[in-house]
């Protein structure tokens, strides 16, 4: 299966960056089709990866850090599913930041999903 670079720009939640206690979070939106994690390979925030052990995901299927996702343990993503990005240990200033997904789906392959959005305060 082929996924565009339009309909990956549309699975993030554009204004869903914000800080949380202790860190930030951003929200994807599952709009493509029934899919399985399989792994996430990178984060990075302004081109500086972060630790894949700061990094958790939630979905009504379940929570898992993303080093935890593989092969072997995978995150189900429904189609019209929510994902919560969880990153602590960092919080974002005020402005636009660009981050970079890379993840693995086990229908399609890996995927990179480069989104710029804005934290209001």
């Amino acid at each position: 299966m082929f996924i565009s670079p339009s309909m990956l720009d549309r699975i993030y939640q554009r204004g869903s960056l914000k800080n949380i206690d202790g860190g930030f979070e951003f929200k994807l939106k599952n709009m493509v089709d029934n899919g399985t994690l399989s792994g996430v390979k990178s984060l990075t925030l302004a081109g500086t990866e972060l630790p894949l052990s700061a990094v958790r995901l939630q979905t009504s299927a379940g929570e898992k850090l993303a080093e935890e996702i593989s092969y072997r343990s995978p995150l189900p993503l429904y189609y019209n599913t929510e994902a919560t990005v969880r990153v602590t240990g960092q919080t974002l200033a005020v402005g636009t930041h660009t981050l970079v997904l890379t993840i693995s789906v086990y229908e399609v392959g890996a995927l990179q999903l480069k989104v710029s959005d804005e934290v209001l305060e």
